[in-house]
C-alpha cells in the first residue's frame, strides 16, 4: 500500500493520528531522498 494509500485510508477512519505519523515519516523519507513534489505531497 503507498503513502498516499495508507493516508487516506486513515484520514477516512477519522484516525488523524495515523495520518500524521504517516505524513511525517513520508517528508522525512522525501527530504533525504532529496524530492521535493513528495514532500508537498506529504504535507498536503
Amino acid at each position: 500500500m503507498t503513502f498516499y494509500e495508507e493516508a487516506r485510508d486513515a484520514f477516512r477512519r477519522g484516525d488523524t493520528a495515523v495520518v500524521e505519523r504517516l505524513s511525517r515519516r513520508e517528508l522525512d523519507r522525501a527530504r533525504e531522498a532529496g524530492d521535493p513534489a513528495a514532500e508537498v505531497d506529504a504535507l498536503c
